[in-house]
């Protein structure tokens, strides 16, 4: 797992660096410095918050790289062994007796799938909330 992180960390940072020079350009950021704003203030108040859609965008698809990841390594044998609960362990195990009974191999493939989909699902719901997206058809027209 701390390896999977590491690895992901350079294009997180990438992301982070890339959507924060777009943002510090901004004639709110320069007003806030030329008001001799705490540089932390400007940090908190006005760059995390405008960087935090791409940023959870990318989480979310670090995130889903890195499950299937853990999922390809323990079914390889490299990840968790037999005794621990691990769904690419379970496909591997199954996967002798999959002609006989398939659930074995369907049920943790199925439940990687729903992981994978929930976690992009909720990085995007975040993500659109920090850009002030609203969904429905709940909407007050004045």
């Amino acid at each position: 797992m701390v390896v999977i992180g590491i690895t992901h960390a350079p294009r997180v940072a990438r992301v982070i660096r890339s959507a924060t020079s777009g943002v510090v350009a901004e004639d709110y950021v320069l007003a806030s410095q030329m008001y001799a704003v705490p540089q932390w203030k400007i940090l908190g108040r006005d760059v995390v918050p405008n960087i935090m859609g791409p940023l959870m965008v990318e989480m979310g698809l670090r995130m889903t790289y890195s499950i299937g990841a853990v999922a390809s390594l323990s079914f390889l044998g490299l990840g968790m062994q037999p005794p621990t609960a691990d769904w690419g362990l379970m496909i591997n195990e199954n996967r002798i007796a999959l002609s006989l009974q398939p659930w074995g191999v369907i049920l943790p493939v199925i439940a990687i799938a729903i992981l994978t989909v929930g976690t992009n699902l909720i990085a995007d719901a975040v993500s659109g909330a920090s850009a002030g997206r609203t969904t429905g058809s709940a909407r007050k027209d004045k």
